[in-house]
């Protein structure tokens, strides 16, 4: 068995026009897709790889001047 797969045989393999096509809508579709995944999980990311941010941001914002707040409250 190790034999048959050394001993190198012409293959006769034929790719035609179309084929170059599929691979290349292969390709722009893994990019595409892959594009839109990072994007819709950017901000997971971001805060994943960010240093020395504090998790609650809603803490570190100051409170909203009397005159700012909205009159629904």
């Amino acid at each position: 068995m190790v034999t048959l797969l050394l001993v190198a045989k012409d293959a006769h393999a034929y790719l035609d026009p179309n084929t170059g096509s599929i691979i290349l809508q292969a390709v722009i579709a893994f990019l595409a897709s892959s594009t839109v995944l990072v994007l819709s999980y950017w901000q997971k990311i971001k805060g994943y790889f960010g240093r020395g941010q504090s998790k609650d941001k809603a803490a570190d914002k100051p409170e909203p001047a009397a005159s700012e707040r909205s009159t629904r409250e």
